[in-house]
């Protein structure tokens, strides 16, 4: 949790730092944000930063009300970055 506060501190991403969750992998789970609030389990993210070409990943135990809040606004500002790359609607960059 701490990693992503520090990189997202207002819980927003953008098209240039954006977030993916649950995405599996030898070192992570399938575990939805939502069955992390109703079993308590970790979630794993990958974080895309395609100007730099950077990935960056790991699992988080989100525990407070606070916690899911910011990883929600979070998930649903990183769907939302994804879908305007490389559309004109999307942010121009330069």
């Amino acid at each position: 949790m701490e990693a992503l506060r520090q990189l997202f501190p207002d819980g927003a991403a953008n098209d240039l730092n954006f977030v993916l969750f649950s995405t599996s992998g030898v070192h992570g789970t399938y575990c939805t944000l939502e069955a992390a609030e109703s079993e308590g389990c970790d979630v794993t993210f990958l974080v895309v930063q395609p100007r730099i070409v950077g990935l960056r990943y790991g699992n988080c135990t989100p525990k407070t009300q606070d916690d899911f809040q910011f990883l929600r606004k979070l998930r649903e500002s990183s769907h939302l970055a994804v879908g305007s790359i490389g559309c004109k609607q999307g942010a121009n960059h330069d």
